[in-house]
């Protein structure tokens, strides 16, 4: 379920509410939450999809609308406000209006798991849990043919704030 925490400090006080599937979340398990400019809370799920709340309502989107998964494993906004929306075998990416997806090609779908989704310039880089990078640039997905990792398991990857892609 989704919550909101509160801290009280002096005769200041905060309200703590769970949001859950009876409230319009669509799923229980939420793996990742991004907000937008506007405020809204965007919300991947491990199943139910995406989820856009406005602080009172849910709006869900699925396979139905145009998602390439309803796992949803990471969120990232671009800086054109487009939501890149990972997924374990793809992204997804949503203007707002219209969604277009980046499948992984079939011959890397082998134990690969999709783990970050950063944006250098203009090209949106995708890094694995073996170290293989892919980009999109252009709407046009590519990976590179080797690991960066030499087969060892990649954590986590980090642009840092001199715009290097450092992965760990």
């Amino acid at each position: 379920s989704l919550f909101s925490a509160s801290i009280g400090a002096q005769d200041v006080f905060f309200a703590t509410r769970n949001y859950t599937a009876i409230d319009g979340l669509p799923q229980s398990q939420v793996q990742t939450i991004i907000e937008d400019k506007s405020g809204y809370l965007w919300i991947g799920t491990a199943g139910g999809g995406l989820a856009r709340f406005d602080g009172r309502e849910f709006k869900v989107y699925s396979t139905l609308d145009g998602l390439l998964s309803n796992e949803v494993n990471g969120l990232q906004f671009d800086t054109r406000d487009n939501l890149w929306i990972l997924h374990p075998m793809g992204v997804t990416r949503f203007d707002g209006l219209h969604f277009v997806k980046f499948p992984l090609p079939a011959a890397r779908l082998r134990d690969v798991q999709l783990k970050r989704i950063v944006q250098l310039r203009d090209t949106v880089f995708i890094s694995t849990n073996f170290g293989l990078t892919g980009k999109i640039h252009n709407d046009s997905l590519k990976f590179q043919e080797n690991s960066i990792a030499n087969n060892k398991e990649l954590f986590h990857t980090h642009l840092a704030p001199t715009g290097e892609i450092c992965q760990y």
